[in-house]
């Protein structure tokens, strides 16, 4: 799978949840709505997906993210930490990216805030 295919999928998932009173919904929810989206594929293609994922939550393993998500949770672990990158996925492809040129980008996205909350 191309990347560009993996973020429309995302993208994708984010609008069938749209938010309440400005907010986006929590990551749990947008996940849920990514799940339905891959269940609907090849088992191929969500094998390509997950291929993709990791290398595109990879770019995000860095220690200026991980100290971000520290100050944000007040805690981090591994478990943790991959919890936060699959967060930023849920962001965006636009913030993702903003996110991994410069960690404190982070600080711009309050409105979607629940996404890195635990």
């Amino acid at each position: 799978m191309q990347v560009n295919e993996f973020w429309s999928l995302v993208e994708r998932a984010r609008e069938d949840v749209p938010g309440d009173g400005g907010d986006w919904p929590s990551g749990s929810v947008i996940g849920r709505a990514l799940a339905a989206r891959l269940a609907q594929l090849p088992a191929e293609r969500i094998v390509e997906f997950y291929r993709c994922y990791g290398r595109v939550a990879g770019r995000a393993h860095q220690w200026d993210l991980c100290a971000a998500a520290y100050v944000i949770w007040g805690y981090i672990s591994d478990d943790s930490f991959s919890d936060f990158k699959a967060g930023l996925v849920g962001l965006g492809r636009e913030a993702f990216e903003q996110a991994v040129a410069d960690a404190d980008a982070l600080s711009h996205f309050h409105r979607d805030r629940g996404m890195l909350s635990r």
